[in-house]
């Protein structure tokens, strides 16, 4: 709590100074105003006497993966924290119609809106060339090459020789999504134009070359990092205790972009059994009834709701429930995962993080019949039908059958096919690769000349 309230009134200070500041070219307040914005990462100081240091702009699963590797493998490197939102003040006040802009719609046709990115990426260079006089620094890092505060800042990096790293965690799609995105990356994002994206999956790195993104030597496959924990808590026994990760309405669908480019853009695209109403609310629903049905009749199982930060959520669906189900919003899933025995959700990475894990996996399934259309809608996880329910009564019997027996360690309960098609994570070791991928890009460049 007192991290959140002191991070509101952080962001509050830099909307009403940093816009003065930027009006009366006040470069050296301002540089001043970023170092004190900066914090240094606790989780991750270095074991050793630091050599290079290293800026984050955060983001929280992202976090999760920097945090999973380097703490472990942290020898030398002193990282900082920086709030995303210091930049995203910047660019608002320097880009003209910013509005027109977001993460999904980069370019524009707005010749105004053209040149103040130019501009803006100037300011940025001045900053920078400004900072090294009080703080020198070795690289950069980022969770998603298409935020669109950073796009200039990862152009200004390029042109200083400062290294900016993307850590990029947005790759477990599904089929049916994949060329939606596809066609935005082609027409909307642009290139990326800093030193490297880290990406999870060979399959990532493809469409990323594919579609123009970055170039081949650009992108390294760096696996996902913060599953090494999942790795590790297959060691643990868990409690009869069921997971359940509340299913975004539209996760693994394209809806986001209809709302953006409309559906004409995509006419070729949408499959002719999407209809304009399409969404994973009933299965959300019904596995919330069940769930509730399930707790009054087994109040010694706990149950746990847990809400993405982020998503929509309908709050009055969670009032008066069962005294035995818990809900949850926000903040990571990972740390419930090692009390639960059973993880249901769809389509999210936190399934992937079950799998590892060795928990019983179920997934809720309410078609009459599996079109290959519904099939492209959902991850590709190669599971066994058990994985499935189909019905109140399915629910009921599958889940006590995984209740009832004795959890064993040793005993492989999932495969990994899911784990190595979008994680490339099968063994618990993306911590090393992602240590190796951040010190192959600083330590070359020793010392970091920013003129």
């Amino acid at each position: 709590m007192y991290h959140i309230i002191l991070n509101k009134i952080r962001f509050n200070i830099n909307r009403l100074i940093i816009p003065i500041l930027i009006r009366y070219n006040f470069l050296n307040l301002l540089s001043l105003l970023f170092l004190i914005n900066l914090r240094r990462i606790k989780k991750i100081l270095p074991k050793k006497k630091h050599k290079y240091k290293i800026i984050v702009l955060g983001k929280l699963a992202g976090n999760e993966d920097l945090y999973a590797s380097q703490i472990k493998y942290n020898k030398d490197i002193l990282y900082y924290d920086c709030p995303r939102h210091f930049f995203k003040i910047i660019f608002k006040n320097l880009i003209k119609n910013s509005h027109l802009i977001s993460d999904n719609k980069y370019l524009s046709n707005n010749e105004e809106t053209e040149i103040s990115k130019e501009y803006y990426q100037k300011y940025i260079i001045k900053l920078l060339n400004n900072l090294k006089k009080m703080f020198p620094v070795n690289a950069f890092i980022g969770f998603n090459f298409r935020y669109h505060a950073e796009r200039e800042f990862h152009a200004a990096c390029t042109k200083l020789k400062i290294p900016f790293l993307v850590l990029h965690k947005e790759s477990t799609v599904t089929e049916y999504e994949k060329k939606f995105v596809s066609k935005v990356h082609r027409n909307y994002i642009g290139r990326y134009q800093g030193k490297k994206i880290g990406v999870y999956s060979n399959d990532e790195k493809k469409e990323l070359i594919k579609d123009k993104i970055a170039k081949k030597n650009q992108i390294n496959v760096i696996g996902c990092s913060r599953l090494d924990k999942s790795f590790r808590l297959r060691d643990e026994t868990p409690e009869n205790q069921i997971l359940y990760y509340i299913i975004d309405n539209h996760r693994g669908l394209p809806n986001r972009f209809f709302k953006i480019y409309g559906t004409k853009f995509f006419q070729k695209l949408i499959d002719k059994d999407h209809t304009k109403n399409f969404s994973w609310k009933k299965q959300h629903l019904e596995t919330l009834k069940i769930l509730k049905d399930f707790a009054i009749k087994n109040p010694k199982v706990k149950i746990i709701l847990k809400g993405k930060q982020g998503n929509k959520i309908d709050k009055s669906e969670y009032q008066n429930l069962p005294s035995n189900i818990k809900f949850f919003y926000g903040g990571i899933g990972h740390n419930l995962i090692h009390k639960s025995k059973i993880i249901i959700g769809l389509n999210t990475t936190a399934l992937l993080e079950g799998i590892a894990a060795n928990r019983f996996i179920l997934i809720p399934f309410f078609f009459k019949k599996k079109s290959n259309f519904i099939k492209k809608c959902y991850l590709e996880l190669k599971l066994k039908p058990k994985n499935y329910f189909y019905s109140n009564k399915d629910f009921f019997t599958k889940t006590k059958y995984f209740l009832n027996l004795k959890y064993k360690k040793y005993k492989k309960n999932n495969n990994f096919y899911s784990l190595n098609k979008y994680l490339t994570n099968t063994k618990g070791m993306a911590s090393l690769k992602l240590n190796k991928f951040i010190r192959d890009n600083i330590v070359k460049d020793k010392k970091i000349n920013l003129n």
